[in-house]
């Protein structure tokens, strides 16, 4: 990576600067790719970018049913918004709402999945 980002600023701004001096020392790109340092944090970079996501799906589940069946139903039952014959279909809306975030959860969750499955082939 500091490799092409050396290359990068000598194709900018020309071989006058410290990146000469860094694709002198280091000339070949293995160096960068062999260091098992470098590996790993690429490793749990990815794996906090597929997790992450999941992780506030999972923490948002319990509020989102909250705000659908705790606020909003009892706002719309007692409030002249919908007449009363029509709260049964309300709660399947706000049911299928609700159930949107538990689908991008198990959804983030089965990508994780795939990931490693690729990966410990």
């Amino acid at each position: 990576m500091v490799y092409i980002i050396a290359i990068a600023i000598v194709a900018l701004f020309g071989p006058h600067l410290w990146a000469k001096h860094v694709l002198d020392k280091y000339n070949r790109q293995e160096y960068f790719t062999r260091v098992p340092s470098v590996g790993v944090l690429m490793f749990l970079g990815g794996l906090a970018t597929l997790c992450i996501p999941v992780l506030v799906h999972l923490l948002t589940l319990p509020t989102e049913f909250d705000a659908s069946f705790n606020r909003a139903l009892p706002m719309l039952s007692s409030g002249s918004y919908i007449p009363p014959e029509d709260i049964p279909a309300a709660k399947k809306i706000l049911l299928a709402c609700a159930l949107t975030y538990v689908s991008n959860s198990l959804i983030g969750l089965l990508n994780v999945w795939r990931w490693i499955r690729l990966l410990r082939r």
